[in-house]
């Protein structure tokens, strides 16, 4: 019976995040109205119905009908009721607890903005569905473009109109500026070390200055023009070799790759090589590694909806699988950081600058190799994942269009031919639509500490 119920859970779920938040709950359910922690006589009329589908009710009373109704009894019946109504005591010490945290205090002074109605504990939870934006858009068409949502343990804001993000980004842009906590990001992110994860405050305005004036500076970025080149041309040969010997090739992992070794070398002066096996160099590793992670990002966790269900993901395996890749990745930037510390790279690549940033005196903070490893996990998420993917997804809306893709090849001919930088925005424009089109992140997720009101 309690398989069937949770199989019936993990049917009628969309995501795995509604699943583990449902079936958590039924658990809780089950556990509750089994009349051992809350006694069946003392079940509201309403609720009666949890008490005859949980398996726990059916596996208890079995047991007491052996225990307290076999025939050695029947001349015992005081002691019967003796044990009877101990265990009442016994599942009555439990419930005010537990009712307590499952009702919390109402705020009668809390004012929200409109939503859709939310169930007990999960919320909105069961509402969402894949894609996730496309859902806010749905509800947030019928309730407004300031929306509120209970996910689970956390009070949510939907903000889906230019003047209600103009309120968020802007005029509450302080109360705003820090991102959520989530369980898998927590971990590649070095503890919220990284610029795009770490709290609003000090170390935050001092790394993103590193960033903004070492690291991305438009000297930096155009001492990797040579770089850029060479993988440029480099795949260029390959379509060419390929097409000479009409061979079939993979235009997105071509784009993946050459997105990947730009930024790799950039970073760490390391790259791939077209079909190369992953996990047999030390560079295949680290993307393999961060592959895994993105996906564990992308799934969600129900320790991002429910923080005090993390024991969860000891039995799921999460936990297990984000150890041991942390454990592959932390080893990978030892090894990386090990040898840029005996001997400098010919070109200064970013670990070179973060480096010696660490050793100079003068600077307002003290960077860790933590604090390192946190940064450089950020600029190789942010220059590769997102380019690449823009990149397949603008190739894909052209490979459907071919009037487009004939205007598009016409354009960089004439930039080619006429060697004219500024013929160059119309490919800007491509690319500006491609974004537009196919977001790689169509969510900005915030997070507020105070109460504010918009």
């Amino acid at each position: 019976m309690a398989l069937s119920l949770f199989r019936f859970i993990a049917a009628v779920s969309r995501i795995q995040v509604v699943s583990n938040s449902l079936g958590t709950f039924a658990m809780l359910l089950v556990l509750l109205l089994g009349g051992f922690i809350v006694a069946k006589d003392d079940i509201v009329s309403w609720m009666k119905w949890g008490y005859y589908i949980s398996p726990l009710m059916y596996g208890q009373n079995s047991i007491a009908v052996n225990e307290f109704l076999d025939e050695r009894w029947n001349d015992s019946q005081g002691i019967i009721e003796n044990r009877l109504q101990l265990l009442r005591d016994v599942s009555g010490a439990f419930r005010p607890g537990v009712l307590t945290a499952l009702v919390g205090k109402k705020d009668e002074h809390k004012r929200l903005p409109p939503g859709p109605k939310r169930l007990p504990i999960i919320g909105n939870l069961h509402q969402l569905s894949q894609p996730i934006h496309q859902t806010f858009r749905s509800l947030s068409n019928k309730h407004g473009p300031l929306m509120f949502l209970q996910l689970g343990s956390f009070p949510t804001l939907v903000v889906s109109s230019a003047d209600m993000a103009r309120e968020v980004l802007k005029t509450h842009d302080l109360t705003f500026a820090s991102r959520p906590t989530l369980y898998a990001t927590n971990k590649i992110s070095y503890n919220g070390t990284s610029i795009s994860l770490a709290p609003y405050g000090k170390y935050w305005r001092e790394v993103r200055k590193i960033a903004l004036m070492e690291l991305l500076s438009p000297k930096r970025v155009e001492s990797f023009e040579s770089v850029r080149k060479e993988e440029v041309a480099y795949i260029i040969n390959i379509v060419a070799d390929s097409s000479a010997k009409s061979a079939t090739i993979n235009l997105t992992e071509l784009m993946f790759m050459v997105v990947n070794n730009i930024v790799l070398r950039a970073i760490f002066s390391k790259k791939m090589n077209y079909g190369e096996e992953k996990g047999k160099s030390s560079i295949s590793k680290f993307s393999e590694v961060i592959d895994d992670f993105e996906e564990l990002m992308s799934v969600g966790n129900i320790a991002d909806s429910f923080p005090w269900m993390r024991w969860y993901n000891k039995f799921n395996g999460v936990e297990e699988r984000l150890e041991k890749g942390f454990r592959a990745l932390d080893s990978f930037y030892d090894m990386v950081i090990r040898e840029h510390r005996h001997q400098r790279s010919e070109h200064e690549d970013l670990v070179d600058v973060l480096l010696r940033i660490q050793n100079d005196p003068n600077q307002e903070i003290k960077l860790t190799d933590d604090n390192i490893k946190g940064v450089l996990t950020d600029m190789f998420l942010a220059g590769s994942d997102t380019s690449s993917t823009t990149l397949v997804w603008i190739m894909a809306e052209l490979m459907k269009n071919p009037s487009a893709m004939r205007k598009a090849q016409e354009e960089v001919r004439a930039v080619v031919k006429e060697k004219d930088g500024a013929k160059a925005e119309d490919l800007d424009m491509e690319e500006s639509s491609g974004i537009a089109v196919h977001k790689k992140t169509p969510l900005y997720v915030l997070a507020s500490t105070p109460s504010v009101a918009i």
